[in-house]
């Protein structure tokens, strides 16, 4: 991802645990982020742990 704003188009269109914690959180840290009142580093920070929570779901969803 090159910022929040790409990060934010992708976990809306391609993103299969859009209901967890880390997701919510990590939405609006994107949004926050594009609006200036959150930092690139906050956005980072809270899509990736979004991402982690997304592979955990997708791993036990394999099993």
């Amino acid at each position: 991802m090159s910022g929040p704003f790409e990060a934010l188009a992708h976990m809306m269109e391609n993103w299969l645990a859009s209901q967890g914690l880390n997701f919510v959180r990590a939405r609006s840290a994107c949004r926050g982020a594009i609006a200036g009142y959150k930092t690139i580093d906050e956005a980072r920070v809270a899509f990736e742990a979004a991402a982690a929570e997304a592979r955990k779901q997708f791993d036990l969803r394999r099993h």
